[in-house]
This record gives C-alpha cells, sequence and structure tokens, in this order.
C-alpha cells in the first residue's frame, strides 16, 4: 500500500497508484496521500513534467474529490509538474452547435 507500479511504452509511462490491499477494500486518505507522495518523487526521478490522472478514489472509494484534489496541490506545487484532471462523463461528450 502506498506503492506506485510503473509501466513504459515509446512515449507513454502509466502509473497504478497501490492504495489499498485487496481490489473491494476501499482506500483511505492516508493511503492514498503516501500513494500520491510516492508518485511525486517518481515523476520528479524521470522528469516527468505532464501528468494526466482521473479523479481518484472518488466514485466507487467513496472518498471526497475535495480532499483528493487539496492533497494534489499541496504535494504538487512548486513542481513544475502540470496535472490535467480528466473526468467520466457517463452521456459522452457534449456537442456545441
Amino acid at each position: 500500500v502506498g506503492q506506485v507500479l510503473e509501466l513504459r511504452s515509446d512515449q507513454r509511462r502509466l502509473y497504478y497508484l497501490i492504495s489499498k490491499v485487496k481490489s473491494y477494500q476501499k482506500p483511505t486518505y492516508r493511503t492514498v496521500w503516501e500513494a500520491l507522495l510516492n508518485l511525486r518523487q517518481k515523476l520528479l526521478t524521470a522528469n516527468v513534467l505532464k501528468l494526466a490522472i482521473p479523479k481518484i478514489g472518488c466514485r466507487r472509494d467513496d472518498l471526497d474529490w475535495r480532499i483528493i484534489r487539496n492533497m494534489l496541490e499541496v504535494l504538487f506545487r512548486f513542481t513544475g509538474i502540470e496535472i490535467l484532471v480528466c473526468s467520466w462523463n457517463p452521456r459522452g461528450p457534449t456537442e456545441h452547435r
């Protein structure tokens, strides 16, 4: 718990945050914090300056996105890492006419 698994392809890196022991368990804010802390270290070590991330810990895991967002802001402030938060839209893309 708190670890980060990195998978690499040609131009992309995928990071899996381990925030619980079993897949059916719920993460805690502490385990998410530890995983994000380790993610920050991996990104800085690899000189990765852009990160796209979903709203982790939300939906099925029942954590409050506002708290997770604050964690991201605190941990990544002054690192130079740009974070893009991706959100799932069940209705699909919105059309503008």
